[in-house]
């Protein structure tokens, strides 16, 4: 299983969220830097792969809302795909 370590220090804009989501994870071209797309690439990951967030508190500092909302995807998605586990640390 590939672990993938996503630091919420370094999102500090959207933008910088998802590049980092997409760059980490190797989203396909069709990445659209969108909650839609997120959740769409991640359904489709294919082989397993363990997402830890690690300093989520800073990620909400810095994205608000947003934060709760990329949760929220990464919980619901990891449900309907086997492929994906995701854990969340402060």
């Amino acid at each position: 299983m590939r672990e993938v370590i996503l630091d919420g220090n370094l999102m500090k804009t959207i933008k910088s969220a998802h590049t980092m989501f997409s760059e980490a994870l190797s989203f396909s071209e069709r990445y659209r830097n969108n909650m839609d797309s997120l959740f769409d690439e991640l359904l489709n990951i294919g082989s397993d792969v363990s997402v830890r967030i690690i300093n989520y508190s800073a990620m909400h500092k810095n994205l608000g809302e947003y934060a709760e909302i990329y949760r929220s995807i990464f919980e619901d998605v990891s449900k309907l795909n086997p492929k994906l586990s995701v854990t969340f640390e402060d």
